[in-house]
């Protein structure tokens, strides 16, 4: 998203699906792509500059034919259309450490509209329960959070949470009604979502979240944290159940 100080911000999903024995009747285990889908989109539309000069989104995928790069879209309508067309493959467990690696080469590199200057990187990994590390995992995660990437992890189903943990700055399942709102205002900081001070600060005053969560989300969530002086410090909120 470009900022008026000229400041974006990029978001790569990445997307992965794996093989499970789940039904895909079960209520409880949806099939990942009718989760991941919506709530995708349910994201991208949460940012009002969407294009080269602001956010843009890519997916990797196991499925090759699903994926795409930075700067294949203009605008929001193009990307929605291409996660509409998703049709990922289950091909047995998903190995994170080479999506990772390719994320870093390919995605943030500057040959597919990945190498602004000036942009903050956000990956985000969805998935479902087949997920494994290698051993090379730690050091590629290790060397994307050093060019200051941020990694959340957002848990699908029964996804082991210690993996996502290990890779993540902040983990998410996806059902959880207040997610989508949550890192999308810790993505955006004081200034990348609002159009006016007011409309921001009502819009935070109807986030459901105790003080507390969001403003650690906030803080210690790297160049996309608050300013003390921020106004979203002087509104109310939901108090800890402990308070």
């Amino acid at each position: 998203m470009q900022t008026s100080a000229s400041n974006s911000d990029k978001m790569l999903w990445e997307k992965l699906y794996e093989s499970t024995s789940s039904s895909t009747s079960d209520i409880d285990q949806p099939p990942s792509f009718k989760v991941i889908k919506p709530f995708m989109m349910k994201v991208m539309d949460k940012f009002s500059n969407v294009g080269p000069t602001g956010v843009q989104f890519a997916v990797l995928s196991p499925t090759e034919e699903d994926n795409f790069y930075f700067d294949e879209y203009s605008n929001v309508e193009g990307y929605k259309a291409a996660v509409r067309s998703l049709n990922p493959q289950r091909n047995g467990t998903v190995y994170l450490a080479a999506y990772m690696q390719d994320i870093k080469d390919h995605y943030f590199s500057g040959e597919h509209g990945g190498g602004r200057p000036c942009a903050e990187r956000f990956i985000f990994i969805l998935t479902d329960s087949r997920t494994s590390t290698q051993t090379d995992t730690t050091k590629i995660v290790s060397d994307l959070q050093a060019s200051e990437e941020t990694i959340y992890g957002i848990r699908i189903g029964d996804v082991s949470k210690t993996i996502l943990e290990k890779m993540s700055s902040f983990v998410f399942e996806i059902q959880d009604p207040v997610a989508v709102e949550t890192f999308v205002k810790s993505v955006c900081g004081s200034t990348l979502c609002r159009r006016t001070p007011e409309e921001e600060a009502q819009a935070i005053f109807e986030l459901p979240i105790p003080k507390a969560v969001f403003l650690k989300m906030l803080h210690d969530g790297g160049r996309h944290r608050l300013p003390d002086s921020d106004p979203v410090h002087n509104i109310p909120f939901v108090e800890d159940e402990e308070s």
